[in-house]
């Protein structure tokens, strides 16, 4: 093997290494991101429902308590209905 051949060899691996690093943080970031939007929304909805149980146990001491649960199932659900689709259904903004 001449000089050349061995340049190419040499250049071409780096190339080879350096585009599947790219892939692979890439993905990796890609992965974050889907992490990071699952908790955040997740987050959201705990802090709102909090914030409803509050305000519903203020003004209604008669109805009693509804399970935190149940209204956390569904703020996660309208917030992702809205973080994907930017809107809300008429069906979940009911509730």
């Amino acid at each position: 093997m001449d000089k050349n051949e061995i340049a190419v060899l040499l250049l071409s691996s780096a190339v080879i290494g350096a585009v599947s690093s790219a892939l692979i943080t890439a993905l990796a970031q890609w992965r974050e991101r889907v992490a990071r939007e699952r908790e955040l929304l997740f987050t959201t909805a705990v802090d709102l429902s909090k914030t409803y149980m509050q305000r519903i146990s203020v003004h209604s001491k008669a109805i009693g308590t509804l399970p935190e649960l149940v209204i956390l199932a569904g703020m996660h659900n309208i917030l992702k209905e809205v973080f994907k689709k930017a809107v809300c259904r008429r069906k979940t903004s009911k509730r």
